[in-house]
């Protein structure tokens, strides 16, 4: 019996009867590998990470040993090896890239200091000064489908007011986020959902925690947290959104961005303060702690399922999704990958 395929549904055979439907992802734990490097000296402090299409990811170098400042590594096999590249090599000064983020074709890295320079790129490896950030202490870029913005640790807090750009960073725009917002001051509290911006908010005085969302960067419509845990951090990814808070073992996750402000938190057992969390494309949320441990669920955080990690205590910083894999920054080492589970 032949199969027959029709286009944007699962192959039926001739005379109705459907094919069995590909397997669902696995449950359970994963062994992360370590990636190899390339260079001598390793980065001191590998920061923000960004996925690219192809098996390209670039991750921003902070403070590096002697060779490595103004540098980013780079992976164009989905993290199997890194090499070093040097984006700031014909322009003064001492970078550091705190920032990393994909959008539109092209790689952005941001420096932590206010005031300077973002540098694009198409792969990775040959890179192009861009437009001066505002003055506003603003550090992480990310990419909205139609603009760019940068909402860093000290940008809405320090000044009230955020960067934009229209233009892949050629320039930026200072706007005011709604009256009484500002960021969080979380590297990781901005994410991209294909249709709109959803960032982690304070308010002040009060400090209360709510969800913003927007489909240009600027005019934001915000919902506060129904219960206020601290969170600061913000991915998406199957259709699931997930945040955690820094100095929090809670992980909050809906289906939208009103389910997640509404959501009551669930721990996973035996987490430790929570540093990052990712969402693979099959909606699997992984977390990592302080304590160099993973866990993953794939229901929005009902049941948890500890990893096996090869990374040291107090390793690995930041984590982004790259399909059904995770990448993760370590710090004074290299990123480390959390690979498919299945082939989904």
């Amino acid at each position: 019996m032949t199969a027959a395929f029709l286009c944007g549904c699962h192959p039926t055979y001739m005379g109705g009867a459907a094919m069995p439907p590909p397997p669902k992802p696995t449950v359970g734990s994963a062994t992360w590998v370590n990636g190899s490097v390339t260079w001598q000296s390793v980065a001191r402090d590998i920061q923000d990470v960004a996925v690219g299409e192809n098996g390209l990811i670039v991750a921003g170098v902070h403070y590096g040993s002697s060779g490595v400042e103004s540098t980013v590594i780079v992976s164009s096999d989905d993290g199997a090896t890194w090499d070093q590249v040097n984006v700031a090599g014909l322009v003064s000064g001492y970078y550091q890239f705190v920032g990393a983020a994909y959008g539109d074709g092209l790689f952005m890295v941001s420096d932590i200091t206010a005031g300077r320079p973002v540098f694009t790129s198409p792969d990775g490896i040959t890179w192009t000064e861009a437009g001066t950030l505002n003055s506003y202490g603003t550090e992480p870029v990310w990419f909205g489908g139609q603009n760019w913005v940068a909402i860093g640790a000290n940008g809405g807090y320090a000044s009230g007011q955020n960067n934009l750009s229209t233009n892949n960073g050629a320039s930026w725009t200072a706007v005011n986020p709604p009256s009484g917002y500002a960021s969080n001051g979380s590297f990781g509290g901005v994410c991209y959902d294909g249709e709109q911006l959803i960032w982690l908010t304070n308010t002040s005085p009060s400090g209360t925690l709510g969800v913003g969302t927007s489909t240009d960067g600027e005019h934001w419509s915000i919902t506060a947290f129904t219960h206020q845990g601290g969170q600061n951090m913000v991915a998406f990814g199957g259709g699931v959104y997930a945040a955690v808070g820094t100095s929090s073992v809670l992980v909050y996750a809906g289906d939208s961005p009103s389910a997640l402000a509404a959501a009551t938190g669930t721990q996973p057992t035996g987490a430790t303060d929570l540093v990052g969390v990712a969402v693979t494309a099959d909606g699997r949320i992984v977390v990592i702690d302080t304590g160099g441990h993973a866990y993953n669920s794939l229901d929005l955080g009902e049941t948890w399922y500890k990893d096996t990690t090869s990374w040291s205590a107090a390793g690995a910083s930041r984590i982004a999704a790259n399909g059904t894999q995770v990448i993760a920054t370590n710090v004074q080492t290299y990123p480390i990958v959390r690979p498919a589970t299945c082939g989904c």
